[in-house]
């Protein structure tokens, strides 16, 4: 069972509840009346009030209509502001999306060159390895610096921490060839 608040109804729900029950009451009142005997004064009596009960459902019935069109008309309103900010939203999405796909592209493509090194690495020099790391690595850089500024962190992290192994085993490769 779910221990949270319970979820107060909206505007448009209390609006329609109060109309239902304005409708259960006018539907009752006609009942009794059009079944209500006519044989003895009481009986008249009783029918003069519910008619007098029918009239008030009435008027209650039409008071319950007007805020249930008012809250449909309200919730109506914020639904097509809704509609409208999301398709003015279209753009910036599409935009985003350009620019994550031109930084993952980026990103995949440093992480095959940074792949296809194990297999040069056995036919390169240390100093041209070195020297690719290194240009990896600053790319990786410039991927995270670029990730961060159009607000893509997740990217930016895996970017910076590309360019930090790049760097590392440039540095690792630079001082094994000195040594």
């Amino acid at each position: 069972m779910s221990s949270g608040k319970r979820k107060q109804p909206s505007p448009l729900v209390e609006a329609a509840q109060a109309f239902d029950e304005a409708l259960e009451a006018h539907a009752r009142a006609g009942e009794l009346f059009v079944r209500a005997p006519l044989s003895t004064t009481k009986h008249l009596e009783r029918a003069n009030e519910l008619l007098g009960e029918i009239a008030a459902a009435e008027a209650r019935l039409g008071e319950c209509g007007a805020a249930l069109a008012a809250a449909i008309n309200v919730a109506h309103t914020r639904q097509q502001q809704l509609a409208k900010d999301i398709v003015d939203r279209l753009p910036s999405i599409k935009e985003r999306n350009e620019q994550l796909q031109a930084l993952l592209a980026t990103f995949q493509a440093l992480g095959a060159e940074a792949g296809a090194l194990d297999a040069a690495a056995a036919a390169s020099k240390p100093g041209e390895l070195v020297a690719t790391l290194t240009s990896l690595s600053e790319r990786a850089a410039t991927l995270a610096t670029d990730a961060r500024t159009t607000g893509f962190e997740e990217l930016a992290r895996e970017a910076h921490s590309l360019h930090q192994r790049l760097a590392s085993t440039a540095r690792k490769l630079q001082s094994a060839t000195l040594g």
